[in-house]
């Protein structure tokens, strides 16, 4: 009985320390685990902005796509086509075939070698001298 008795004062004495040790140690446990679903959620936030990214850029790709896809299957786009590419025509359409003239020559025009004057002495004075 005296080792319980002793055990119970210990208990009171240092009980509440021990309650105070063990509630700390738990928050940080908890304060710890909040950090790395902190880190974790972070990650995860840049991931989905890197996938919205992503998302946005294939719409505008898809969009493009779809503009594409109604102006080629549309009656202009045929048109344009079988006139410009396909070199067909309306029927009443006079087709016109520019051909080459081949009266005319190509000849080179000569050009003339600059020739150099001499000047004399007092002339070169004068220049240097007045800049004329």
């Amino acid at each position: 009985m005296k080792v319980f008795d002793a055990l119970k004062g210990w208990l009171l004495v240092f009980g509440k320390q021990i309650l105070f040790v063990l509630l700390f140690a738990m928050v940080i446990v908890f304060l710890m685990d909040f950090n790395v679903r902190l880190t974790k959620l972070s990650r995860k936030s840049e991931q989905r902005d890197e996938i919205l990214k992503e998302v946005y850029q294939l719409e505008l790709t898809a969009q493009t796509l779809r503009t594409q896809i109604a102006y080629a299957t549309s009656e202009v786009a045929v048109e344009e086509w079988a006139r410009e590419q396909g070199h067909m025509l309306h029927p009443g359409d006079i087709p016109v075939v520019p051909l080459p003239d081949n009266q005319l020559e190509i000849t080179a025009t000569p050009l003339q070698a600059p020739t150099q004057v001499e000047a004399s002495n007092w002339e070169v004075w004068q220049m240097l001298l007045l800049g004329d």
